[in-house]
């Protein structure tokens, strides 16, 4: 539902992908701050930069199976940009 709002929505949206977010903070954070228009000089992205921890539970995901999902489902969250695999 939030991708179809986010199509209503347009430019007035920004689809934050969070894992994306965890490890490549600095083109996310530029690509955010873009977003929001939001003028920043250098010294403030590298405070911004140095704030983002990445989780623990980051990629957690990847010990377990796909077996519980539906392939649609799967072939969906792809479209989205995210992994899919387990490596």
């Amino acid at each position: 539902r939030v991708i179809e709002f986010g199509k209503r929505m347009q430019s007035r949206f920004f689809f934050l992908n969070y894992d994306k977010f965890c490890t490549d903070k600095k083109n996310s954070i530029k690509l955010l701050i873009d977003f929001l228009e939001v003028k920043t000089s250098r010294t403030k992205l590298d405070k911004l930069l140095e704030i983002i921890r990445t989780p623990t539970s980051l990629g957690r995901y990847k010990k377990h199976g796909l077996i519980d999902f539906d392939s649609i489902d799967i072939e969906y969250v792809k479209s989205l940009g995210f992994e899919t695999t387990n490596t």
